[in-house]
Protein backbone atom coordinates (compact mmCIF):
# COMPACT_ATOMS: atom_id res chain seq x y z
CA UNK A 1 0.00 0.00 0.00
CA UNK A 2 3.04 2.43 0.92
CA UNK A 3 4.13 1.19 -2.88
CA UNK A 4 0.65 2.71 -4.12
CA UNK A 5 0.72 5.95 -2.13
CA UNK A 6 4.56 6.89 -3.46
CA UNK A 7 3.81 6.26 -7.14
CA UNK A 8 0.39 8.53 -6.73
CA UNK A 9 3.05 11.05 -5.63
CA UNK A 10 5.06 10.63 -7.97
CA UNK A 11 2.79 11.50 -10.76
CA UNK A 12 1.01 14.46 -8.88
CA UNK A 13 4.73 15.52 -9.31
CA UNK A 14 5.27 15.26 -12.42
CA UNK A 15 2.29 16.36 -13.14
CA UNK A 16 2.65 19.38 -11.44
CA UNK A 17 6.37 20.30 -13.39
CA UNK A 18 4.51 19.51 -16.78
CA UNK A 19 2.07 21.91 -15.88
CA UNK A 20 4.45 24.10 -14.29
CA UNK A 21 7.12 23.89 -17.79
CA UNK A 22 4.43 23.83 -20.18
CA UNK A 23 3.00 27.34 -18.93
CA UNK A 24 7.25 28.79 -19.06
CA UNK A 25 6.70 27.84 -22.58
CA UNK A 26 3.71 29.44 -23.49
CA UNK A 27 4.98 32.60 -21.83
CA UNK A 28 8.42 32.21 -24.04
CA UNK A 29 5.96 32.06 -26.84
CA UNK A 30 7.74 28.13 -27.69
CA UNK A 31 4.22 27.11 -28.87
CA UNK A 32 5.11 23.50 -30.24
CA UNK A 33 6.47 22.20 -26.52
CA UNK A 34 4.35 23.77 -24.49
CA UNK A 35 1.89 22.07 -26.83
CA UNK A 36 3.23 18.77 -26.27
CA UNK A 37 3.49 19.39 -22.58
CA UNK A 38 0.14 19.89 -21.91
CA UNK A 39 -1.46 17.25 -24.13
CA UNK A 40 0.09 14.88 -21.87
CA UNK A 41 -0.19 16.84 -18.73
CA UNK A 42 -4.37 16.66 -19.45
CA UNK A 43 -3.29 12.72 -20.55
CA UNK A 44 -2.44 12.29 -16.97
CA UNK A 45 -4.71 14.37 -15.25
CA UNK A 46 -7.53 12.48 -16.73
CA UNK A 47 -6.60 9.59 -15.09
CA UNK A 48 -6.58 10.88 -11.99
CA UNK A 49 -10.62 10.40 -11.64
CA UNK A 50 -10.30 12.00 -7.61
CA UNK A 51 -9.00 15.26 -8.78
CA UNK A 52 -11.19 16.62 -11.65
CA UNK A 53 -9.91 20.48 -11.09
CA UNK A 54 -6.72 19.17 -11.78
CA UNK A 55 -7.83 18.19 -15.28
CA UNK A 56 -9.70 21.01 -16.11
CA UNK A 57 -7.09 23.56 -14.95
CA UNK A 58 -4.62 20.97 -17.43
CA UNK A 59 -7.95 21.42 -20.11
CA UNK A 60 -7.51 25.32 -19.57
CA UNK A 61 -3.96 26.18 -20.05
CA UNK A 62 -4.48 23.46 -23.46
CA UNK A 63 -7.03 25.74 -23.99
CA UNK A 64 -5.09 29.23 -23.59
CA UNK A 65 -2.59 27.77 -25.70
CA UNK A 66 -4.71 27.26 -28.56
CA UNK A 67 -6.40 30.56 -28.10
CA UNK A 68 -3.22 32.23 -28.23
CA UNK A 69 -2.05 30.84 -31.14
CA UNK A 70 -5.60 31.12 -32.88
CA UNK A 71 -6.55 27.95 -33.11
CA UNK A 72 -9.82 28.32 -31.72
CA UNK A 73 -11.82 25.61 -33.64
CA UNK A 74 -9.54 23.54 -30.83
CA UNK A 75 -9.73 25.66 -27.64
CA UNK A 76 -13.30 25.85 -27.63
CA UNK A 77 -14.10 21.79 -26.60
CA UNK A 78 -11.29 22.35 -24.23
CA UNK A 79 -12.61 25.64 -22.31
CA UNK A 80 -16.61 23.97 -22.49
CA UNK A 81 -15.22 20.67 -21.17
CA UNK A 82 -12.84 23.00 -18.31
CA UNK A 83 -15.63 24.49 -17.50
CA UNK A 84 -18.13 21.97 -17.11
CA UNK A 85 -16.11 19.54 -14.28
CA UNK A 86 -15.58 22.80 -12.55
CA UNK A 87 -19.45 23.43 -12.76
CA UNK A 88 -19.78 20.13 -11.40
CA UNK A 89 -17.06 19.89 -8.94
CA UNK A 90 -17.86 23.62 -7.70
CA UNK A 91 -21.05 24.45 -8.28
CA UNK A 92 -22.44 27.58 -10.56
CA UNK A 93 -21.34 30.32 -7.90
CA UNK A 94 -18.21 29.48 -7.54
CA UNK A 95 -15.07 32.09 -8.56
CA UNK A 96 -13.15 29.02 -10.66
CA UNK A 97 -16.43 28.60 -12.82
CA UNK A 98 -16.50 32.14 -13.17
CA UNK A 99 -12.63 32.27 -14.39
CA UNK A 100 -14.08 29.46 -16.94
CA UNK A 101 -16.35 31.85 -17.91
CA UNK A 102 -14.47 34.62 -18.75
CA UNK A 103 -12.22 32.66 -20.36
CA UNK A 104 -14.58 31.31 -22.88
CA UNK A 105 -15.85 34.75 -23.38
CA UNK A 106 -12.45 36.14 -23.88
CA UNK A 107 -11.93 33.57 -27.15
CA UNK A 108 -15.42 34.51 -28.01
CA UNK A 109 -14.17 38.36 -28.36
CA UNK A 110 -10.92 37.18 -30.33
CA UNK A 111 -14.01 35.35 -32.72
CA UNK A 112 -15.77 38.09 -32.49
CA UNK A 113 -18.82 36.68 -31.56
CA UNK A 114 -19.53 39.50 -28.93
CA UNK A 115 -23.13 38.60 -27.94
CA UNK A 116 -21.90 35.27 -26.04
CA UNK A 117 -19.14 37.06 -24.97
CA UNK A 118 -20.98 39.62 -23.29
CA UNK A 119 -23.47 37.38 -21.70
CA UNK A 120 -20.05 35.10 -19.80
CA UNK A 121 -18.72 38.14 -18.65
CA UNK A 122 -21.59 39.28 -17.51
CA UNK A 123 -22.10 35.97 -15.91
CA UNK A 124 -18.74 36.04 -14.20
CA UNK A 125 -18.85 39.52 -13.31
CA UNK A 126 -21.71 38.64 -11.19
CA UNK A 127 -20.48 35.63 -9.68
CA UNK A 128 -17.12 37.47 -8.84
CA UNK A 129 -19.35 40.38 -7.21
CA UNK A 130 -21.11 37.83 -4.85
CA UNK A 131 -18.40 35.54 -4.16
CA UNK A 132 -15.32 37.76 -3.77
CA UNK A 133 -16.92 40.93 -3.42
CA UNK A 134 -16.45 44.77 -5.42
CA UNK A 135 -12.62 45.50 -4.00
CA UNK A 136 -11.14 41.23 -5.48
CA UNK A 137 -9.07 42.35 -7.98
CA UNK A 138 -10.61 39.02 -10.02
CA UNK A 139 -13.46 41.55 -9.80
CA UNK A 140 -11.68 43.87 -11.35
CA UNK A 141 -10.61 42.13 -14.17
CA UNK A 142 -14.15 40.92 -14.69
CA UNK A 143 -15.29 45.09 -14.81
CA UNK A 144 -12.12 45.68 -17.08
CA UNK A 145 -13.38 42.77 -20.07
CA UNK A 146 -16.67 43.90 -19.99
CA UNK A 147 -15.19 47.48 -20.64
CA UNK A 148 -12.68 46.47 -23.59
CA UNK A 149 -15.92 44.79 -24.92
CA UNK A 150 -17.80 47.72 -25.08
CA UNK A 151 -15.53 49.87 -26.56
CA UNK A 152 -14.16 47.04 -29.30
CA UNK A 153 -18.12 46.77 -29.72
CA UNK A 154 -18.69 50.71 -29.44
CA UNK A 155 -21.30 50.18 -26.61
CA UNK A 156 -20.43 53.09 -24.30
CA UNK A 157 -23.56 53.84 -22.86
CA UNK A 158 -23.30 50.15 -21.65
CA UNK A 159 -20.07 50.48 -20.12
CA UNK A 160 -21.04 53.70 -18.16
CA UNK A 161 -24.37 52.12 -17.04
CA UNK A 162 -21.88 49.43 -15.58
CA UNK A 163 -19.91 51.67 -14.09
CA UNK A 164 -22.05 54.32 -12.29
CA UNK A 165 -24.05 50.97 -10.79
CA UNK A 166 -20.42 49.93 -9.78
CA UNK A 167 -18.62 51.79 -7.19
CA UNK A 168 -14.99 51.44 -7.09
CA UNK A 169 -12.36 52.82 -4.45
CA UNK A 170 -9.27 54.36 -6.12
CA UNK A 171 -7.00 51.65 -5.52
CA UNK A 172 -9.48 49.22 -6.99
CA UNK A 173 -9.95 51.87 -10.23
CA UNK A 174 -5.99 51.05 -10.48
CA UNK A 175 -6.31 47.03 -10.37
CA UNK A 176 -9.33 47.53 -12.66
CA UNK A 177 -7.07 49.53 -15.70
CA UNK A 178 -4.70 46.12 -15.68
CA UNK A 179 -3.69 44.20 -18.50
CA UNK A 180 -5.97 41.00 -18.18
CA UNK A 181 -4.93 37.98 -16.93
CA UNK A 182 -7.66 35.37 -16.15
Amino acid sequence: KQHITWYKVRKMCVMMSLSNLANLYIAMRKNDQAELLCLESVRIREQMEKRPLDHASSLNTLANLYSNVKMYEKAEPLYLKAMDIRKTALGENHPEFASSLNNLANMYTDVKQYEKAERLFRESRQIRENTLGKTHASYANSLQNLANLYAITEQYRDWETDRKSTRLNSSHEFVSRMPSSA
